[in-house]
């Protein structure tokens, strides 16, 4: 299963699209709508419901959101503010075609724990995002590989360094 399951992993391709923070409001809402591109949400402020493919997800300070393409999605505030972080990209497994790649991999939408590798790697993207240079597209694409890094890190391999993503431990299937 560990062979096959690295396979699909070193097949992996990861296209940065956009990343942006949200101040919101209480008046915020989303959907219902359907995704193009895979979205990863990193919230740092607040409460809000989310519903992916109608589960039902409560989404906090602290939590990192794997929206998977296609995916039906639809939320709203539940706090006065929510504050978060928004990539946007495109991923898929070459040999699998359209097949979604989240799913292939038995990724959660819902990333139990903190984790402040992932938050510093935002932080990181979201200052290069800021500061047009010629090696900007590049800078944020490794920005995003090194997300994806650490989470390959927490899930497939079968002990990750301390305290190195010790929150990944819950979602391994």
């Amino acid at each position: 299963m560990r062979q096959s399951m690295s396979l699909f992993v070193d097949s992996l391709k990861i296209l940065y699209l956009h990343i942006k923070p949200y101040e919101l409001d209480y008046t915020w809402t989303v959907g219902p709508r359907q995704l193009h591109h895979s979205v990863l949400w990193y919230v740092t402020a607040g409460q809000f419901a989310l519903h992916v493919q109608d589960a039902r997800h409560v989404g906090r300070a602290g939590q990192i959101y794997l929206l998977p393409p296609r995916s039906a999605i639809r939320c709203h505030a539940i706090t006065e503010r929510v504050s978060l972080v928004s990539v946007n990209f495109d991923a898929n497994i070459t040999f699998l075609g359209e097949r979604v790649w989240s799913e292939a991999l038995h990724l959660p939408v819902e990333l139990d724990g903190e984790c402040p590798q992932i938050a510093s790697v935002l932080q990181e993207m979201l200052r290069t995002a800021g500061q047009p240079s010629a090696a900007q597209t590049l800078l944020l694409q490794a920005g995003l590989q090194n997300w994806w890094l650490c989470c390959s890190t927490g899930i497939f391999d079968p002990c990750p360094p301390e305290p190195f993503l010790s929150w990944m431990r819950g979602w391994r299937k």
